[in-house]
């Protein structure tokens, strides 16, 4: 199983696509808290109505938005959109330079963004190497010092 969601995340990046953690439920149940999203680069004039697409938050560029795309039009040489998340009442209002690239949702791998944001964590890290660590070395003492089996010459 780890290694299925090993492929599923590391070979998308072969072919330019990125995984993000989804951190709020605005898309949910399409995409939930914790679920890693799959995304790959797109014209934005690919983008269709229906598709849930990731893009700069218009509200603060450093953050990145996955909503689903309600109207898409040319407008000179920017590509102007209106999505809104799932969960959402209301819309955002956002464009692009048409020659510029936007990420399109292929695909979620549910929850294992919280394993991720986990092993992030310098203790669960330290937990990851220490305890294997203390197993072996419990092992290797116990064999060490163990008694020895009487055997019989016969």
């Amino acid at each position: 199983m780890a290694v299925v969601i090993l492929l599923a995340v590391a070979v998308p990046y072969v072919f330019g696509a990125r995984a993000y953690t989804v951190q709020t439920a605005s898309m949910s149940p399409a995409l939930a808290v914790g679920d890693i999203e799959i995304t790959s680069p797109i014209s934005p004039l690919s983008a269709q109505p229906g598709q849930i697409v990731l893009f700069k938050d218009p509200s603060d560029g450093a953050r990145l938005v996955s909503h689903r795309v309600q109207i898409r039009w040319r407008s000179g040489n920017s590509v102007d959109f209106i999505t809104k998340g799932d969960r959402n009442n209301t819309v955002e209002r956002w464009s692009v330079p048409v020659n510029g690239q936007i990420g399109q949702v292929l695909y979620k791998i549910p929850k294992l963004g919280y394993a991720i944001a986990w092993l992030s964590d310098p203790l669960a890290r330290a937990l990851m190497i220490g305890v294997p660590a203390v197993l072996l070395c419990a092992l290797a003492l116990w064999d060490l010092w163990r008694p020895e089996k009487d055997v019989d010459a016969a």
